[in-house]
């Protein structure tokens, strides 16, 4: 696997010119004690990449920002993480870190930026996740350090849902300019697709109270459907972790095209566990769930940074970008 991954500068030049489609599901299962927290990657492009790494505390980082963006981020990470990415190390799609912090991220369609003329400094939309996993602990404290900072994206415009080991959520958009939050009270359900999370709970809500309503867009559809269907599972449930997965194949996405063939464009499945400290994945080339353990990772600094190829049965090795 070694050379197999996207080196991000090469994704960058690819992604702009065949544009490719994130669409992608995230949503918590409230009603157990575990807060899991699901998502599916849904990926329209050419690459089957599922690769999980390691990321270590104490490690200093700056993020790459488009010409023109500003000044760029630079942090320490604080926090070890395990992330889920086609891009490679520092560019996840999402993840969880060692304190339970989960990030996923999907597409926003209509979302915006805010102005290179902000004096904060600039983070790209992938490096947005690590920043966050890197140095919060629960949403409280990764809402303070997005504040610090502003998305400037090479290609996706995105949202972001944040959840933590206490079961709280927050969801992070760039509307009109601005950064919009919604946490609590104001985020129930707990759930992203692609549209802002403000009309998404509007539809939802209509589609509590309107018997036989009918959703015709996809987004808005896999958004009901993945906020009623978990409302479902409970502790009372034989296993949690199945009754999500199923509800993530329901909203899994399918068709033909550029994903190698595949009828299902769902690159992977994830069921973080914030609590128990342990994700569940499959992916389209190797469906069958595999569980990982953080308890088995050294997150010192000075400890080799692991990763494991998702579509193998193997396990995490030494990351080398060498044949």
């Amino acid at each position: 696997w070694k050379n197999s991954i996207i080196d991000f500068s090469v994704f960058i030049a690819v992604a702009l010119s065949s544009d490719p489609a994130f669409p992608c599901t995230t949503f918590q299962v409230s009603n157990v004690n575990e807060k899991l927290v699901a998502h599916n990657y849904d990926y329209f492009g050419e690459y089957d990449q599922a690769v999980a790494v390691v990321n270590k505390r104490h490690v200093s980082k700056h993020s790459i920002i488009p010409p023109g963006a500003g000044s760029p981020l630079s942090w320490t990470s604080q926090y070890g993480s395990l992330t889920l990415t086609q891009f490679g190390p520092e560019f996840p799609i999402g993840g969880m870190n060692e304190k339970g912090l989960v990030v996923e991220t999907m597409v926003l369609d209509g979302s915006g930026e805010i102005s290179s003329d902000d004096p904060r400094p600039a983070v790209n939309e992938l490096q947005w996740i690590q920043y966050i996993l890197d140095t919060s602990t629960n949403v409280g404290s990764a809402i303070e350090q997005a504040r610090k900072t502003r998305v400037k994206s090479f290609m996706q415009k995105l949202h972001y849902l944040v959840c933590d080991a206490q079961g709280e959520c927050a969801s992070f958009e760039v509307l009109n300019g601005k950064l919009v939050i919604h946490r609590g009270r104001d985020l129930i359900p707990a759930a992203l697709t692609n549209d802002r999370y403000d009309f998404s709970r509007n539809v939802y809500d209509e589609s509590q109270c309107r018997e036989n309503f009918q959703i015709h867009d996809n987004s808005l559809q896999r958004f009901v459907t993945s906020a009623r269907e978990s409302k479902a599972i409970t502790e009372s449930t034989p296993d949690p972790v199945a009754a999500v997965f199923n509800i993530l194949d329901t909203v899994a996405q399918r068709g033909t095209g550029r994903a190698l063939g595949h009828e299902i464009w769902t690159t992977w499945s994830v069921v973080h566990d914030p609590v128990g400290r342990r994700i569940n994945v499959k992916t389209r080339t190797a469906p069958e769930p595999r569980r990982i353990e953080f308890s088995q990772f050294n997150w010192n600094c000075t400890a080799p940074t692991l990763t494991l190829d998702l579509n193998t049965k193997g396990d995490f090795s030494e990351y080398s970008r060498s044949a």
